[in-house]
């Protein structure tokens, strides 16, 4: 399943991912963005805004969509709001918080 993502920014300081919370979208994230010096991508989970509405739905799913975003070599760091924070901390990408 192709999930919606957008990005931007600029800098070479490591890549923010930004993950929304439960009955969001990536546009919780517009106002930051002129505020963030360094690049940054945002994607809308599963079942909101612009990515499909299929299942399957739960924590592990989440968390999975939340890993595959950015590239597997690439450090970055994460970032999320209530839900969007868990899935991110559940993501295999979260190393050792």
């Amino acid at each position: 399943m192709k999930l919606w993502y957008g990005e931007g920014g600029q800098g070479a300081a490591r890549r923010l991912v930004l993950i929304h919370g439960l009955g969001a979208n990536a546009d919780v994230w517009l106002p930051m963005e002129k505020n963030v010096d360094r690049r940054w991508i945002a994607r809308d989970l599963r079942g909101h805004g612009r990515s499909p509405h299929q299942q399957p739905y739960g924590w592990a799913t989440f968390a999975a969509d939340v890993a595959e975003l950015p590239q597997q070599d690439e450090e970055v760091d994460i970032v999320g709001h209530s839900m969007g924070a868990w899935s991110a901390w559940r993501s295999p990408r979260a190393g050792s918080a």
